[in-house]
């Protein structure tokens, strides 16, 4: 028998930022601020933001959008910085501000890698037979036993 699902789609960016300054990577009101900035610069609907300063060094960031969310994990003695951004329902097209992205966080945009997956399925209602789905437990199981 068909399950009735309820469609949802997105686009995840999975971004793997290198060649920012430590000061800038450490800075928990600059990753704030640069946070907000592309949260306004893609017209995104900030609910709440969160951040830390870790220690030695190092700041997470966290931004709850009503299209989803914004986080970015900082190594500064490395330069580097593990940005995700996932938004549903929404026009935004990441592709179009990731160079926007990497700026704001002090990144080298030409040193970056990132990848862009859309997410869901595209139609309002869709009629899946439930052997197509993939199941948490399933994937876990799998992931468990794979090895390199």
């Amino acid at each position: 028998p068909a399950s009735q699902l309820l469609a949802a789609s997105g686009q995840h960016l999975l971004l793997d930022m290198v060649g920012g300054s430590f000061d800038k990577l450490n800075d928990e009101q600059y990753l704030r601020q640069a946070t907000l900035n592309i949260v306004k610069e893609t017209k995104m609907t900030l609910v709440e933001i969160e951040s830390h300063k870790l220690e030695p060094q190092g700041v997470s960031v966290v931004a709850l959008i009503a299209e989803s969310h914004l986080s970015i994990h900082t190594w500064p003695k490395h330069g580097s910085a593990l940005i995700d951004v996932f938004t549903i329902g929404s026009a935004v097209n990441l592709q179009d501000h990731l160079d926007y992205v990497i700026e704001q966080y002090g990144g080298n945009v030409t040193a970056s890698t990132y990848s862009i997956i859309p997410r869901g399925r595209p139609s309002k209602s869709v009629s899946v037979e439930m052997e197509d789905q993939f199941l948490p437990a399933e994937i876990m199981t799998v992931h468990k036993h794979k090895r390199k």
